[in-house]
């Protein structure tokens, strides 16, 4: 065998056997595609060389395919690969390295480090032979096409003078400089420079060599090859003449670059979608001028003479006039081409990032490398800082409000929320979507509606508003601007527009302009026992209740009072309240609603341990929740001012509440466009301050129509229940007791939906006897085994588990909004998440529900701790303790105890509805405990009763230390209990 039959054997062997062994597969697909042309042109060129040779011709030229530089290119792409997963695993061990030094040597890191050795050693093997085998590839080539007088290294599609070629070979024969492969063919392509390509000599069947390789020659140098690649970065087209351009777009150090495509459209496609209607807002650059001139109005000029409905009026024109001057009316585009927290600061990171990562990738500087790593990771630093500022912000202006969090929440998630601007009503077999439409369809409906029940009630005449007490008379008095001011602070901030364009928040951001004119106002209708015809205009927002959106029974109108009106509310109601907690007329015992000290919690814990207490005795407990219609809307206005003389109201103060029920209009609105005004005959309305009060005054004497039975409100949601012995014998007494109601209804023109009106019978244990049956009116009432009332279910057997599974649901869908929030959050930002979205559900009520067994609650204490963990970024193998001590927070049991503390510490200094009383006694006679302040634990005869809020909370009571249950302050008493139960709390593993 002659040298050059060797050298091209040695050539031949690498190229099929010893190459494709040592990188395996770390190969890209389409190189192998690449790799297997070259090898098949290879070695049949490998033929035509050993025939050439023996030719004798003194000039020849050469045909070179272009795969083999792309077959180079590949391997010298390799080796790159094998250095970079040598560096990693170097890395990782240098990890392991520095972890045992810390905690010492242990089983598992051993064999981890035993892996990593070995993947090293491997590597480093399969890199030296690789370089080893690329060099002798080289030398080779060279070596034969000295001997033969002819190229046959595959550098580019050239037809070159032989001469010329191997004179450049020889000279980097001379200076040994063939050692890499990548370097040296560099070299020889610099001196080419100038050459004529030949494009048709190209080895190829049809071009296909030429059209790939030219394809993978003009692509940027790929920046990672890994060990699996597919073709995955493919864009397909049915009209290739309508591409304009395609093209690659760097990304950052991703492993595909984003491929784009420009095509023709024959018309336009996507269009920008623009908010239908116009927006009425007050630009930021004119607010400043807008508050100016707000206060530099002069009001004594405004406000002339004695004149209630003049100056009123002149006050409500005088600001309208002055928000539309600085209101503007726009159609915004909904812009969500950019996140919410991205900013200017940011953006020019970016840009310096991806500037200096295309800088680098050209260069292969280190330096340039540092610069982009540098700012890339202040980029991300700073889009975390912006992040957490963000949701922070939207936070803290959500005030706790958990509806206005989840309302943002769903906006960043891209979730829809429900709002009036696109409602579809089917009115009379008509399918109406136009806004100017659907309002007056709707409006008709709210008034039409109330009407048809207020037809079934006999009519009622104004009744004479004369006082029958002897004591002095409830007089509304006049007020200051120090009570006008702190009203104006007090009031629930809400962005919703009233009839001339104010909502609370504008009047808070004015109230130091306001006072005056707003106290003058109120003192003067006050004083002239009347309240403003333009105050008493609403602007009414439908509100979808559920089920079929098109039916316009599913909506509830709630209406948007002037804001200015809401503060003469309020002074009012205020006043109403403390006259009837400090005379001897007040509200009824068990009337829970819109009063101080009263809540749903306390309204929960009196139902169910009166309850607790019945069934103590054993027996049957059945209970009617009462479901009327329209209540608040059908409220008889003569019915109401006649029952406010019982109260002790003067006829003054009964005058003001007729002239503010009476002559009341209202509109729809959806989005800009309006119904026409109709007018009010009666009801209260819906989204005031005084409305609820004055419902509670109305179904005040409620109870005294069934004295035998329990009665428990909270403004129009009532319970009625009795105890028998049996099941039966408490159905008829059911109702009987409904038929008094019923009447008592219908005198006072409220009608009960008895199709929602169910009944609950509670019992220790099986009921094992017919389904009871409470008939009203002739038809049967619905028997449920669990019911939502004050949004705590409560089944028949009082184990809660229906509401510990509701929320359980709750917790879970927050929890995972909260996994993915939490990373962009703040730590304050994420308690106060925490507290908002979670613990509210949590602490609702809790002292009710929480005399649930453990059994049921231990799904809520799973999920309590899987939000701690997420609150300090923790897996959830993570060790709980240590985070509730970091953040000063309770364990669930403490949470619980807390809870009943606070009920115990404020029924025992009179902070709690007096009915509570009857369950907590403290110790009165001259013992040891008494002197303590300890409370008697009551005598249960069963365990149920004995889980009882009454019991448990005695005993939790007599534990806490004297200091504090002596503290005559309750936020003092709070922050010592707390203190005092974490100090206690120990590790639970």
């Amino acid at each position: 065998m002659t040298k050059l039959e060797q050298s091209l054997f040695t050539v031949q062997t690498i190229v099929n056997t010893d190459l494709p062994e040592v990188v395996n597969d770390n190969l890209p697909p389409h190189y192998y595609e690449i790799y297997k042309e070259f090898k098949t042109d290879y070695n049949k060129w490998i033929r035509v060389v050993v025939e050439r040779s023996k030719e004798t011709n003194e000039s020849r030229t050469i045909k070179v395919g272009i795969s083999g530089l792309s077959f180079l290119q590949t391997f010298e792409a390799c080796k790159s690969h094998y250095r970079a997963l040598l560096g990693m695993e170097k890395k990782q061990l240098n990890r392991l390295h520095n972890v045992e030094q810390e905690v010492g040597e242990f089983e598992s890191l051993v064999f981890i480090k035993q892996d990593i050795e070995q993947r090293i050693s491997e590597l480093t093997h399969k890199y030296q032979r690789l370089c080893e085998l690329l060099d002798t590839f080289l030398t080779e080539l060279i070596y034969a096409s000295d001997v033969a007088q002819i190229d046959i290294i595959g550098l580019d599609q050239i037809v070159v003078d032989e001469q010329k070629l191997l004179a450049i070979i020889k000279r980097h024969k001379k200076s040994n400089n063939i050692k890499s492969s990548w370097t040296t063919m560099s070299m020889i392509r610099e001196k080419l420079e100038g050459v004529q390509l030949d494009w048709q000599h190209v080895p190829g069947e049809k071009g296909y060599t030429k059209r790939i390789a030219s394809k993978l020659l003009d692509a940027p140098k790929p920046k990672e090859i890994k060990v699996h690649s597919t073709k995955i970065d493919l864009i397909f087209s049915n009209r290739p003449k309508r591409i304009n351009k395609s093209f690659n777009m760097l990304t950052g150090l991703s492993d595909h670059n984003l491929t784009l495509i420009a095509r023709k459209l024959t018309k336009r496609r996507f269009t920008a979608f623009v908010q239908e209607g116009e927006s009425l807002i007050i630009p930021r650059n004119k607010q400043d001028g807008f508050k100016s001139a707000v206060q530099n109005i002069d009001w004594e000029a405004v406000l002339v003479g004695n004149s209630l409905e003049n100056n009123s009026q002149r006050l409500m024109q005088k600001l309208q006039s002055t928000i539309n001057d600085f209101t503007c009316r726009q159609r915004r585009r909904k812009k969500n081409n950019i996140i919410p927290w991205m900013n200017t600061t940011v953006l020019n990171l970016m840009k310096r990032r991806d500037m200096a990562l295309k800088i680098a990738l050209k260069s292969k500087l280190s330096s340039d490398r540092y610069t982009f790593t540098m700012l890339r990771n202040k980029v991300v630093k700073e889009l975390r800082t912006s992040k957490a500022n963000y949701f922070l912000n939207i936070i803290e202006k959500a005030g706790g409000n958990t509806k206005n969090i989840w309302n943002q929440l769903r906006k960043l998630m891209g979730q829809n929320v429900n709002n009036t601007n696109s409602i579809a009503i089917n009115a009379n077999g008509t399918l109406l979507s136009n806004p100017a439409e659907v309002a007056v369809a709707l409006n008709h409906h709210f008034i039409d509606s109330v009407a048809d029940i207020i037809k079934c009630f006999p009519p009622t005449h104004i009744m004479p508003c004369q006082s029958r007490h002897t004591e002095p008379a409830f007089n509304l008095e006049t007020i200051t601007d120090s009570d006008v001011q702190r009203v104006i602070g007090s009031l629930r901030s809400s962005k919703a527009i009233d009839v001339i364009g104010m909502n609370t928040v504008m009047l808070k951001e004015l109230s130091a302009s306001l006072v005056y004119p707003i106290t003058q106002t109120v003192n003067l209708s006050i004083a002239q026992e009347t309240f403003p015809d333009v105050w008493k205009l609403a602007a009414v927002s439908p509100i979808f209740k559920g089920g079929d959106q098109q039916s316009v029974s599913n909506y509830r109108p709630i209406s948007i009072l002037p804001a200015v009106s809401k503060v003469a509310e309020k002074l009012v109601a205020e006043q109403i309240i403390n006259h009837l907690n400090t005379s001897s007329y007040f509200l009824h015992p068990n009337q829970f609603g819109f009063c101080t000290n009263h809540s749903t919690e306390t309204a929960n814990c009196y139902f169910i341990e009166k309850i607790k207490l019945m069934l103590d005795k054993g027996g049957v407990v059945g209970a009617v929740f009462l479901d009327l219609k329209k209540a608040f809307d059908t409220i008889n206005h003569g019915i109401l001012l006649g029952k406010l003389s019982t109260f002790n109201f003067s006829s003054g103060t009964i005058n003001w509440i007729q002239s503010y029920l009476t002559n009341r209009s209202q509109f729809v609105r959806i989005k800009n466009h309006q119904s026409d005004t109709n007018s009010l005959a009666a009801g209260v309305p819906r989204g005031s301050i005084l409305g609820p009060l004055l419902f509670s005054l109305y179904v005040n004497d409620l109870p005294t129509v069934c004295p035998n039975s329990n009665t428990i409100m909270y403004a129009d949601d009532t319970v009625i229940f009795m105890h028998g012995s049996s099941a039966a014998r408490v159905d008829d007494q059911l109702t009987n007791s409904m038929q008094h109601i019923t009447d008592w209804l219908k005198q006072n023109c409220l009608q009960l939906n008895v199709s929602k009106t169910v009944c609950m019978f509670f019992s220790k244990t099986k009921i094992h006897c017919p389904e009871p049956d409470v008939i009203v009116d002739g038809e049967r009432l619905r028997v449920v085994s669990d019911f939502k009332y004050l949004r705590v279910v409560i089944d028949n057997n009082l184990t809660f588990k229906e509401h510990i599974k509701k929320v359980s649901k709750c917790i879970k869908f927050n929890l995972a909004n909260f996994r993915h929030v939490r990373s962009c959050m703040s730590t304050t930002a994420a308690l106060m998440y925490m507290h908002s979205m979670i613990l509210s559900h949590i602490t609702y009520c809790l002292t009710t529900w929480s005399q649930a067994s453990s059994t049921a609650l231990k799904p809520l204490f799973s999920l309590y701790k899987k939000t701690i963990k997420k609150l300090d970024k923790k897996s959830n193998d993570y060790h709980h303790c240590h985070i509730l001590l970091k953040y000063k927070l309770l364990h669930l049991e403490n949470l619980i105890k807390y809870a009943h503390l606070c009920l115990m510490y404020k029924i025992i200094h009179g902070l709690a509805p007096p009915v509570l009383n009857q369950f907590i006694k403290v110790a009165s006679t001259s013992t040891r405990s008494a002197a303590r302040g300890d409370c008697v634990v009551q005598f249960r005869k069963s365990a149920f009763s004995q889980s009882a809020f009454s019991i448990r909370a005695a005993h939790e009571w007599n534990s806490i230390p004297t200091d504090i249950r002596n503290l005559s302050n309750y936020a003092s008493f709070k922050s010592f209990l707390k203190k005092w139960l974490i100090s206690g709390q120990g590790c639970q593993h």
